[in-house]
């Protein structure tokens, strides 16, 4: 729900439908409602792209499936096909500066790019827009977050906000010499007081 907020305040998200109580029929009517012909069904609290659904009017997932999506409510998204294409770009801040970014793609046809799925991920330096997209999401964050996780996608339309993690394990320390080591001493001077 956070990224109604930042929506709110002029930050571009993919369109967007919330849905409490997710059945076959309620996805069957966001997307006649919308006239999307695909769409991205993800529980509103979940991790590692459990219970995330490509779907569209003719391929709905059973029952069983929209277990997670019913325990929290439900998010679908118009699918961005650039996705498919491009990737997604994480941006990775720490201490409110930017401090390194990959390109996650997925495997050939799948659009989901984490590396559980046969993803891949590579180091990458996102363009002046991207930053300064990343920039102006970090502006919302409170300062007194420690690191951040900015999720985009470039589209059509422009960059779109895809997730913000702030408690996200996964910080690709990895493709970025000196990353971790950066974000250490943020722990440490936050420790210290500093």
């Amino acid at each position: 729900i956070y990224l109604q907020g930042f929506e709110a305040s002029g930050v571009a998200i993919p369109a967007s439908r919330w849905i409490d109580q997710p059945d076959a029929a309620a996805l069957a009517a966001v997307l006649r409602d919308e006239g999307w012909k695909q769409a991205v069904l993800k529980p509103r609290i979940g991790a590692t792209a459990y219970g995330t659904f490509l779907i569209s009017p003719d391929s709905l997932p059973p029952e069983e499936d929209l277990a997670p999506a019913r325990a929290s409510g439900a998010l679908v998204q118009e699918f961005v096909p650039e996705i498919r294409i491009h990737g997604e770009i994480s941006m990775v801040y720490a201490g409110g500066s930017f401090s390194h970014a990959v390109a996650k793609r997925g495997k050939d046809g799948d659009f989901r790019v984490r590396k559980d799925f046969g993803g891949v991920v590579e180091a990458v330096t996102p363009s002046p827009g991207l930053l300064a997209f990343g920039d102006a999401v970090m502006a919302q964050v409170p300062a007194s977050c420690l690191y951040a996780r900015v999720d985009v996608v470039e589209s059509a339309r422009g960059p779109l906000l895809m997730e913000l993690e702030l408690i996200e394990p996964e910080l690709y320390f990895g493709t970025a010499p000196g990353s971790a080591e950066r974000m250490a001493q943020l722990v440490v001077e936050r420790l210290a007081g500093l």
